[in-house]
This record gives structure tokens, C-alpha cells and sequence, in this order.
């Protein structure tokens, strides 16, 4: 068995996606949803940025991004950049400390969102290692979420993001790390969602948890990161 792709449908997806948006809003590919180069080279003329779970996956995404970059012109002038956001539990100091060096020696627009406390002073460490200050949101995992069913990844213990009562010492901590930029929330609590109005009810729960959030604690907000998300159907003629 294979797969049969059609990068150039995917990508003109992608700016129906980006066209029902607001401007403010940025779409992002998961590089680990399908990491075959020539999907990731189309998607790049539509996407505004890669999410990237691995080192691996994050230098994928910016070759993608660079030759994105050339077509557009030698002066090198899109205004989107080389935007990559780094996702998932468990990130090694030696993927933290690539990321680091990426944003350093190319000035990659990275934003870290960051699993845990333990995981603030592991990127810190980085960033002072690479004399770069990076961006990293906190994920939460809340304590309730608008939306039922299976698809739910919110709302009980998990290994996934920090519980949202922890969110104060969270924040107290990574406005204490100088080498790191707090800008904003990342939270992925339902995923696979095909039920729109319900996912645009998420998704507005989600900005309202975060600009609440934000003010208690005297974040800078500039990054609501929602996670998963969309879903696709798979049946034959959706």
C-alpha cells in the first residue's frame, strides 16, 4: 500500500483555510502530520509557519521556508519569515540547545511552548548558551474544556502541559529566566475536531482564557497557540 498526494491541492487548501481567517490570525502546518519534503515545499508558498516536534522536523521546515524564500525574490523579502513553532512533552537539551543555535545563526522566528518548569530552565540554558533571547509560550492543560466528546485532550491529568493551577508559578517563573520572552499561551486540548461551530467555540474560549489569564498575571500577551484542532474527513467526497 502507498499514499498518493496532490501537493498543489493541499496548499490551495490551505489558502481557503488562510482566506476565512482574519489577518491577525497565522496558520501553521504539523510537520509530523506529513513530513514528505515536496508537501512541505508546496504548503510553504501558503502557510505562514511550520509546528515542528523535533529538531528534525524544524530544520526540514526551514529548508522548506528558504526555498520558499528564494523564490520570492534574492533580496530574501517575505514578510512571513522563516516561522517555526516547537510542540510536544519531553524535549532534550540538545534539541532545545539546535533550536537556540537556529534562531541565533539564521534569526528564525522560533517560539518554544514549553511543557513544564523543568522545561522553562532547560530552554533558558540554551537560549544563555547561544547568547539569543527566545519566545516560549506555557501550554496549559485547563481544567475544563467547552467542547465533550473523545476528541478532548483537556480537562483531566495528563502528561501534556502544565495543570492550570499551575499556571501562576509557571508564569512567575519563566518572567524570572531573562533569556526567555513569555508570549503567550499554547493550548492543545481538543483534536480532530470536524464540528465546526464547535471548534469556533473553542477556539474563542481559548483567546478569552488567555487574554483573562494574561492580565491577571501581567503577561505580555502576543501568542495564543491553539493546537490540534481541525479535523478531515476521510470518507469518500468530503
Amino acid at each position: 500500500s502507498g499514499y498518493v498526494y496532490d501537493p498543489a491541492l493541499a496548499a490551495d487548501r490551505v489558502r481557503t483555510l488562510r482566506a476565512a481567517l482574519p489577518d491577525w490570525a497565522r496558520g501553521y502546518f504539523a510537520v509530523k502530520s506529513n513530513g514528505f519534503a515536496p508537501v512541505l515545499s508546496h504548503l510553504s508558498e501558503a502557510v505562514d509557519g511550520f509546528e515542528a516536534a523535533s529538531l528534525s522536523e524544524a530544520r526540514t521546515a526551514l529548508a522548506a521556508l528558504r526555498e520558499r524564500e528564494g523564490s520570492e525574490g534574492a533580496d530574501g523579502g517575505s514578510a512571513r519569515g522563516e516561522r517555526i513553532a516547537v510542540s510536544g512533552p519531553g524535549k532534550t537539551p540538545e534539541m532545545l540547545s539546535g533550536l537556540a543555535r537556529l534562531r541565533a545563526e539564521r534569526g528564525a522566528d522560533v517560539v518554544v511552548n514549553v511543557e513544564s518548569e523543568l522545561e522553562l530552565h532547560r530552554t533558558a540554558a540554551a537560549a544563555r548558551a547561544a547568547d539569543v533571547v527566545l519566545p516560549v509560550t506555557l501550554r496549559v492543560n485547563p481544567e475544563r474544556v467547552p467542547v465533550s466528546g473523545s476528541l478532548v485532550m483537556g480537562g483531566a491529568p495528563s502528561p501534556f502541559g502544565l495543570p492550570e493551577p499551575r499556571v501562576p508559578e509557571a508564569v512567575a517563573t519563566a518572567m524570572s529566566l531573562p533569556e526567555l520572552d513569555l508570549v503567550g499561551f499554547h493550548v492543545h486540548a481538543v483534536s480532530g475536531n470536524t464540528d465546526a461551530v464547535a471548534h469556533a467555540a473553542y477556539v474563542l474560549w481559548c483567546l478569552e482564557w488567555a487574554a483573562e489569564t494574561a492580565k491577571r498575571h501581567g503577561v505580555d500577551l502576543r501568542v495564543v497557540d491553539v493546537g490540534g484542532g481541525l479535523g478531515v474527513p476521510f470518507e469518500e467526497g468530503d
